[in-house]
């Protein structure tokens, strides 16, 4: 069995359906704070297509224009998810984020988060030319962010666990 990253898969999910027809390249970043909502909420089909709709509100499809075809959508969509849920998932989450603004010599950095403990577990700092500036193994600084508030607080960007690797090698 394959083992995938949720949090990844969910955003590709909803990069792929992309309702509001958006550029790929933009619509990988438009989604991600609806992510740790969905992934929450994947093992109840109802209140995972109430959040659906929810979603699909939030971006400008409003409940006026909601029929039973969409309806139907919502919960083909919310069947497809929930499948995700069951196949194996790996137990880390790797995040990209840019500082803005930069703090001191840190411009962006690289967080891998354990999804069992919902924290950060590795994080590398860089500065503004790609350097790395501080490898933290463990509890780094921000140890104490949740997956959502990385994702939603700090605008994080889900990467590939290849992507985080090759930094951390460095």
């Amino acid at each position: 069995m394959e083992i995938i990253n949720i949090y990844q898969a969910v955003n590709d999910y909803l990069t792929k359906w992309d309702p509001i027809n958006l550029p790929q390249e933009i619509a990988r970043v438009e989604y991600v704070s609806y992510v740790p909502g969905i992934v929450e909420v994947l093992a109840d089909k109802d209140k995972l297509c109430s959040l659906l709709m929810s979603f699909l509100e939030s971006i400008g499809i409003s409940q006026e224009n909601v029929d039973m075809n969409l309806r139907k959508e919502v919960s083909l969509r919310a069947d497809e998810l929930m499948k995700l849920h069951i196949l194996g998932r790996s137990h880390e989450v790797f995040l990209y984020i840019i500082n803005r603004p930069p703090q001191k010599e840190v411009c962006s950095w690289y967080v891998a988060c354990d999804d069992v403990k919902n924290c950060a577990c590795r994080e590398i700092r860089m500065g503004e030319y790609g350097e790395i500036i501080a490898k933290f193994d463990k509890c780094g600084p921000h140890s104490h962010f949740t997956i959502k508030d990385l994702i939603q607080d700090f605008c994080a960007e889900i990467i590939s666990k290849g992507d985080f690797e090759k930094i951390w090698d460095k």
